[in-house]
C-alpha cells in the first residue's frame, strides 16, 4: 500500500490527517454531480440525526414524568411486600 507516513489515522504536525495518496487520487475522479449528491446525502442525514436526538430527548421526558407517577404506586407495593 503506498501511503503517506501515519496511514492509520495519525496526524501531521500541520494538523491534517494523514490519508493514503491513492484516495485523492481516487476522489478526484469523481464526478462532480456525484460529490453533490454524497454531501446532499450527508446533510440529510444529520438531519435525521438531530430529529432522531430531539425524539430520544423527547423519550427521556416522558419516561421521567411518568416513573414520578409510578414512583408512589411502587411504593405502595414495597410496603405490601415487606408487611407479609
Amino acid at each position: 500500500m503506498e501511503a503517506t507516513k501515519g496511514e492509520h489515522g495519525g496526524q501531521n504536525p500541520g494538523g491534517q490527517t494523514d490519508i493514503p495518496v491513492r484516495y485523492h487520487i481516487l476522489e478526484s475522479m469523481i464526478p462532480k454531480v456525484v460529490k453533490r449528491r454524497v454531501h446532499a446525502l450527508k446533510r440529510l442525514q444529520v438531519q435525521c440525526a438531530n430529529i432522531e436526538a430531539k425524539f430520544y430527548e423527547e423519550v427521556h421526558e416522558l419516561e421521567r414524568k411518568y416513573a414520578a407517577l409510578y414512583h408512589p404506586l411502587f411504593e405502595k407495593v414495597v410496603s405490601k411486600r415487606s408487611s407479609t
